[in-house]
């Protein structure tokens, strides 16, 4: 056995396919059971595996023990063999869902296979935090057709809660998944939001890397929401996308969303935050060393300490603080 390499497989399980032909020995730590631990589900487990064992060296193997080691300490392995499909949280409700289940109903929905418009919300710490004191914006959740587990401060409380999150279902990881998909299926996709020239740079770097994507129109977010939605919602129909992504921020964009959903002709539309600004280049998202421990959110802060302190570092603990009456009150309930 070795200390960090090929994840240890159940009994019965089928053992990794690599070139040499010999069934490599099994590890205590992979790359595969620090991702399970944190959820999330950006690539398959032979992949991720393979990758790491191709390039292993002394000083990765101890990066993998420390990153896995912290990551144990908040999260746990993906270990529980049935789980509920809806999770609630301050009564809300959201998905338990993977990244790839996600993309596979967000494109039946935009064939009309979920029989009319569909909604779909993203929620991280930041927004329940919100939801609690924003009766508007609770209501706009409430609303949704679906409803995403976004952040790792979602896996934390659902261990809390003993309710198991199967994979953080996040914008920024869903989005080049959905972009694929959309390409393969002749969907296409509108996106609305951000600064001027944001859009459009989105849109140069998607269709550049998925070139039989279809992005049928751009717009930005910074227009007069009471006196030009009207104009830009007419723009959106008569470009007649499958999928439209907005990216105006909490809680502008599912507030906006809910008060002219049945104005807008699109089948899909999803609230997606700061989606662009990541895939436009506009700002750097987190190194993925950073992201296996569940530890994104200290990059933003370092990016933008000022913007982000009282999200992150009042936000963050004040959200673990209800989360851990909320399970106590649940307890006293039975529930």
């Amino acid at each position: 056995m070795s200390l960090c390499g090929w994840g240890l497989r159940k009994p019965g399980e089928p053992l990794p396919t690599i070139a040499s032909g010999v069934a490599p020995r099994p590890a205590i730590f992979s790359p595969w059971l620090l991702h399970q631990s944190t959820r999330m589900g950006i690539a398959d487990r032979e992949s991720v595996e393979a990758d790491f064992c191709a390039k292993q060296t002394l000083r990765g193997d101890l990066g993998l023990l420390l990153r896995s080691l912290f990551a144990l300490s908040f999260f746990s392995p993906l270990t529980a063999a049935s789980y509920s499909e809806r999770l609630e949280l301050f009564g809300i409700p959201f998905a338990n869902s993977t990244l790839a289940e996600a993309v596979a109903t967000i494109l039946r929905a935009a064939v009309g296979a979920a029989g009319g418009p569909c909604t779909v919300f993203f929620v991280n710490p930041h927004c329940f935090n919100l939801a609690n004191v924003r009766k508007d914006y609770r209501a706009a959740l409430l609303q949704a057709d679906l409803v995403y587990p976004d952040g790792s401060g979602l896996v934390l409380a659902c261990r809390m809660l003993n309710t198991p999150l199967r994979e953080n279902v996040n914008g920024t990881d869903l989005f080049p998944r959905l972009c694929l998909a959309a390409q393969e299926q002749g969907r296409s996709l509108y996106l609305l939001g951000g600064k001027p020239g944001i859009a459009e740079r989105v849109k140069e770097r998607m269709t550049g890397e998925f070139p039989g994507l279809k992005i049928v129109g751009t717009q930005h977010g910074y227009f007069n929401f009471k006196t030009e939605s009207a104009q830009v919602i007419a723009a959106i129909n008569v470009a007649a996308p499958d999928i439209l992504l907005v990216a105006f921020g909490v809680p502008l964009q599912e507030l906006w969303l809910i008060e002219h959903r049945d104005e807008l002709k699109v089948p899909v539309r999803l609230a997606v935050g700061g989606l662009f600004d990541f895939y436009s280049g506009a700002i750097r998202r987190a190194p993925l060393w950073l992201r296996e421990m569940g530890l994104e959110w200290v990059f933003r802060l370092m990016l933008e300490p000022r913007r982000m302190f009282h999200r992150y570092v009042i936000g963050n603990p004040r959200f673990l603080l209800a989360v851990w009456r909320y399970g106590r009150q649940r307890k006293r309930a039975g529930g």
